[in-house]
């Protein structure tokens, strides 16, 4: 398995855990992980990746919910759909805040 092939795994286990809490904040990102890992089988570097993005998009909510808002015209924030939401703060967080190279093509 290639390493864009890891990174598309990890942000597609990213989008599920963050969708998870949307909606159950309470639960501990490491445990979502941990019930993602016994449902399908991938590499230890998928997994590490996604709490890497999923530990930053939480940090950084507030500033790129602000980027995404700012860059929504006539379209209130509100009516974004969850899913939509958490694809565009992975990908706001990927290029503005991870020193992590991101491909210029790069798909969730």
């Amino acid at each position: 398995m290639t390493n864009d092939s890891r990174r598309r795994q990890a942000r597609e286990l990213t989008l599920q855990v963050l969708f998870q809490l949307e909606f159950s904040p309470e639960i501990n990102i490491k445990e979502s992980i941990e019930y993602f890992k016994n449902q399908f089988e991938a590499h230890s570097e998928v997994y590490e990746f996604a709490f890497f993005l999923v530990s930053g998009v939480i940090e950084y909510k507030e500033g790129i919910d602000s980027v995404i808002k700012s860059k929504s015209i006539n379209w209130n924030f509100d009516r974004i759909a969850t899913v939509d939401k958490n694809i565009l703060r992975i990908a706001i967080f990927e290029i503005l805040h991870s020193n992590q190279a991101v491909p210029p093509i790069t798909s969730v």
